[in-house]
């Protein structure tokens, strides 16, 4: 099998709002996972899918780790199974075969249309894939028509099946008590060398209206779906020609991996992935948000403020969540204060953004000042490398709970935003605490988090020593700049510059020479956007422009060469993990439209 165009092995076909995204995986689809935290270790008990195909999925959080496959579809001639090739751009996927050709495209949100040409040439959807159990009822319609409701009787998903042209025949195999099946085919057969057909998600009981939604005509709804991406592509700024395609697939992520406000989320929000664990989260939300700005200012706004609709009474927010769960299993690292304060440098907020982003802000700050401060000198602390969205980060290897100073930097900088928000609207008297405590947490960050030679370093909050690590976590401490001592600001960019952690392809995530470098772990070696989106800024504020340059391109180009990669091998290159991630997109988006000279 051909595959041509859009990967979407790795990028999924997917339209903004969907909860619906159609991927073709490969044998070792899930497998490629591996590196995530706390999944390696349950992949070979969770039961995902390895047959090989082109899978109608949902991104709905009820399917999350398994069941994420609805339907897998295979072109028929005779009844038979026959082979296909693939070619896909962002508004169609197209399936040729010897007999024919079959096309999918979105609708809208909610509605896959697909057609099919050929004599002879048919579409089987199976709806019982590898053991688990779905089932199709006939719904008969007062035309004389009518379509199938399938059921996922494991996610309880319902989907609406409606051909509009060609001939159906429906295949189940039931369990004695017939609640349950083993096998399940939806065979479409063409007439007159033609069929359409519909699969709609549906949110009720009933499809009150499958004719008129199943039976619109392709070309207009692939053409309207496709401008409506070519509309919000062409709002963005211009970059250099050889960061078009990049450029292009990045804003595809980000606008496809949109979903409409449903469940938890309240407002329209961007999924890090449609491929595995689609949630929002915290930290890559607000990178997204960046990205945006000056795209669609109402859907980077949406991103600031998805994660703050959550925020409980202590001020903390999840750190991810989708429309049916919202987890607070850890915090994430506060850099929505640092966003919100680069996006004021290019763009005005409304008084009533300003007064909702203060109201969240602020209470997110006090509850960093409030519970995450324990000895109350401004320094505060992680409690997991997950807080610092740096899992297994060289920091965390032996205690959890730590201070580090990109913590307490990202909170200053916050502290700042506060300030200056306060002042916009008017608050001179709250914006001069926000100045105080922020001059505060600065004095205890290079009092308490650098040693005397000017070297940062992590802390043991259980036993108070000081943790050794290679990992430039450490240098976020000069996105503060010239409030840094001289000789603190030399030091860690003599560090930089020194040793080697910026190779041939951007900032390793762990010095390579260390014991501790792997270059396919997880924050051990491979080149992140988190790190390199703080180092960049950082170096930027300590006049370091041409080193800071340097990395914006080689990050820019990893997204050229590699695709939108959560992560890349920091000496090869090679795009690692999640290749369809859309917090790297938006990093992409910040780092081409902000920092590209």
């Amino acid at each position: 099998m051909k595959t041509e165009g859009l990967n979407i092995s790795t990028v999924p076909f997917s339209a903004r709002g969907s909860y619906m995204a159609v991927n073709y995986l490969l044998e070792d689809y899930y497998s490629g996972y591996v590196s995530c935290t706390g999944f390696s270790s349950n992949l070979d008990k969770m039961p995902f899918v390895s047959t090989p195909g082109l899978y109608l999925r949902s991104v709905c959080t009820k399917g999350q780790n398994n069941n994420m496959e609805m339907i897998r579809f295979t072109p028929l001639y005779g009844g038979e199974e026959i082979p296909y090739d693939i070619w896909a751009d962002y508004g169609l996927v197209r399936l040729t075969c010897e007999k024919g050709e079959i096309a999918f495209c979105f609708a809208d949100e909610d509605t896959l249309l697909i057609k099919g040409t050929g004599e002879g040439l048919g579409l089987r959807l199976d709806c019982v894939i590898e053991g688990r159990s779905s089932f199709l009822v006939k719904i008969p319609l007062k035309s004389g028509r009518f379509y199938h409701k399938l059921t996922n009787h494991i996610t309880f998903d319902n989907y609406g099946i409606y051909t509009a042209k060609g001939e159906v025949c429906v295949e189940q195999e039931w369990e004695s008590d017939h609640l349950l099946n083993t096998r399940c085919f939806y065979d479409i057969r063409e007439s007159g060398g033609q069929f359409q057909c519909a699969v709609k998600e549906l949110r009720t009981y009933i499809w009150v209206n499958p004719e008129e939604d199943g039976g619109r005509e392709f070309g207009p709804a692939e053409q309207a779906n496709r401008r409506a991406f070519e509309d919000f592509y062409a709002g963005m700024p211009k970059v250099p020609e050889r960061y078009e395609e990049a450029h292009k697939l990045a804003a595809y992520l980000c606008w496809s991996g949109s979903v409409k406000a449903r469940g938890y989320l309240k407002r329209e929000s961007v999924f890090m992935t449609k491929n595995i664990l689609c949630f929002v989260w915290a930290y890559e939300s607000w990178l997204v948000a960046a990205g945006l700005y000056g795209t669609d200012m109402d859907l980077a706004y949406d991103q600031l403020m998805t994660m703050m609709d959550s925020q409980d009474e202590l001020g903390g927010i999840p750190n991810f969540k989708g429309d049916g769960l919202e987890s607070y299993e850890a915090s994430m690292p506060p850099n929505f204060g640092w966003i919100v304060g680069k996006i004021m440098e290019k763009a005005e907020f409304s008084k009533d953004q300003l007064d909702e982003i203060y109201g969240k802000m602020r209470d997110y700050t006090y509850f960093y000042l409030n519970h995450m401060d324990e000895t109350g000198d401004g320094v505060f602390e992680y409690h997991h490398g997950y807080d610092a969205c740096g899992d297994d980060d060289t920091v965390f290897r032996d205690e959890l709970n730590i201070s580090c100073p990109d913590l307490t930097t990202l909170l200053i900088l916050q502290m700042d935003c506060l300030e200056k928000v306060a002042k916009k609207l008017g608050k001179r008297v709250e914006a001069a605490q926000w100045k105080q405590l922020s001059e505060r947490s600065t004095e205890g960050l290079v009092k308490t988090l650098f040693d005397e030679n000017g070297m940062p370093f992590a802390k043991n909050n259980v036993t108070g020593e000081r943790i050794y690590a290679e990992s430039p976590i450490l240098f976020t401490p000069l996105m503060l700049g010239d409030r840094l001592p001289e000789k603190i600001r030399n030091v860690m960019i003599g560090e930089l510059k020194a040793k080697k952690y910026i190779t041939p392809f951007g900032l390793a995530s762990e010095e390579p020479d260390s014991r501790y470098y792997d270059a396919e772990g997880f924050f051990r070696g491979p080149v992140w956007f988190t790190m390199t989106l703080t180092t960049i800024e950082g170096l930027i504020q300590c006049h370091e422009e041409e080193m800071a340059q340097d990395l914006v391109i080689k990050y820019c180009d990893l997204v050229k060469n590699g695709g939108c990669a959560e992560c890349y091998n920091a000496q090869t290159g090679e795009p690692l993990n999640n290749k369809g991630y859309v917090s790297t997109a938006g990093t992409f988006l910040f780092l081409a439209h902000d920092y590209l000279k």
